[in-house]
């Protein structure tokens, strides 16, 4: 699903982060557009929205990827779980 970048803001202010957990998501996603290791927001520039796609290598080295057809909460949880546990989501 597609959704603009102030819905995922506005998914992200409401999700029960504090301060500090807002601030560190908001830099990770200005560095990055990797949310973790398996998934990325992907821009349209032509309709100015996201869609979060996967990304899967194989053990044989064929990669697999595409939209996940997560809507803006989905994502936003993905972040919000990524801070939680304390884990680097640009790496």
């Amino acid at each position: 699903m597609k959704f603009t970048y102030k819905e995922l803001l506005t998914e992200i202010l409401n999700s029960g982060l504090d301060s500090e957990e807002i601030i560190e998501v908001l830099d990770k996603m200005h560095k990055s557009d990797t949310i973790n290791p398996g998934f990325y927001l992907k821009y349209d520039e032509e309709k100015d929205s996201y869609e979060c796609w996967f990304c899967n290598v194989e053990e044989n080295g064929e990669k697999y990827h595409g939209p996940t057809n997560y809507d803006v909460s989905q994502v936003a949880g993905l972040y919000v779980k990524e801070i939680k546990t304390g884990k680097n989501i640009t790496k």
